[in-house]
């Protein structure tokens, strides 16, 4: 599955860091490495994305370095990361 960040959230808040609210979400503890699959970076924040060519339009978390946040084109995660509902 395929995955593309999500543009134009900044307005999105939440009382904490994204991450902070992903790591609650998914019960991870520690530093998480940066989700996308082929990066090898440490997550510096939680990423809004949303699946690729799906009815789901939902938006969700996944952890990211700040390279990957930027990246326009879609891209695929890591398996062994999960995301998590962006849902306030």
């Amino acid at each position: 599955m395929l995955w593309k960040n999500l543009e134009g959230t900044g307005d999105h808040k939440a009382s904490k860091a994204w991450l902070d609210v992903w790591k609650e979400r998914t019960g991870y503890t520690g530093t998480p490495p940066c989700g996308r699959k082929g990066c090898g970076n440490t997550a510096t924040l939680g990423g809004h994305v949303k699946k690729v060519g799906s009815t789901d339009n939902s938006w969700y978390l996944l952890p990211l370095c700040d390279s990957c946040n930027k990246l326009k084109d879609p891209f695929e995660k890591k398996e062994s990361i999960s995301v998590a509902s962006a849902a306030k």
